[in-house]
C-alpha cells in the first residue's frame, strides 16, 4: 500500500482494501493491517484463519471478513476485564458448537479403523518390548 500525494491510497496487486483495514496476500501467509499502520497481524497458510481469509475472498465475503477483522482488532486492542473475556469465550464456544465440522477433523469410519489398527500393533510393540525388559531385567538380577 502506498499514499500517494493527494492523500489516496494506492494498493499493490496482492492487496485488498476491506473497510480501514489493508489484506495482502503474501508468499506464505496473509498480511492484515490498518490502513493507518498502527496494527498488524499475520496468518499462516497452515492455519485456518488463512483459510477463512482466502475463501472469503475468493466468495467476495467483504462485510464477513471485514466484522472477523474487526472483532481480531478490538481484542487486541482492550484493556480486558473478566466480564469481556468470559463473554468472548462464550460466543466461541457457541461458535464450535453450531460448526463442529470446521474445529474437528471428521474421519470416514475405513480411516478411524485403520488408525485404531495402528494404535494396536503400536501398543502389541510396546507389550513385546516391556516382556523383553523385564526378562533381561530378571536375567541380570539372578546373575
Amino acid at each position: 500500500m502506498k499514499i500517494n500525494k493527494k492523500g489516496e491510497i494506492k494498493l499493490a496487486k496482492n492487496e485488498i482494501k476491506i473497510g480501514e483495514f489493508i489484506v495482502s496476500k503474501e508468499t506464505n501467509h496473509y498480511k492484515i493491517s490498518t490502513t493507518s499502520g498502527n496494527w498488524t497481524i499475520r496468518f499462516a497458510k497452515t492455519t485456518i484463519n488463512y483459510n477463512l481469509i482466502d475463501a472469503a475472498i475468493k466468495e467476495k465475503q467483504y462485510n464477513v471478513l471485514k466484522n472477523w477483522i474487526v472483532v481480531l482488532y478490538d481484542v487486541a486492542n482492550v484493556v480486558p476485564d473478566d466480564n469481556f473475556l468470559s463473554t468472548i469465550h462464550t460466543a466461541a464456544e457457541e461458535c464450535y458448537a453450531r460448526r463442529p465440522d470446521l474445529y474437528v477433523p471428521q474421519l470416514s469410519e475405513q480411516k478411524d479403523k485403520e488408525i485404531i489398527e495402528e494404535m494396536k500393533k503400536e501398543r502389541e510393540i510396546l507389550e513385546k518390548a516391556k516382556k523383553e525388559r523385564e526378562q533381561l531385567q530378571n536375567t541380570y538380577k539372578k546373575n
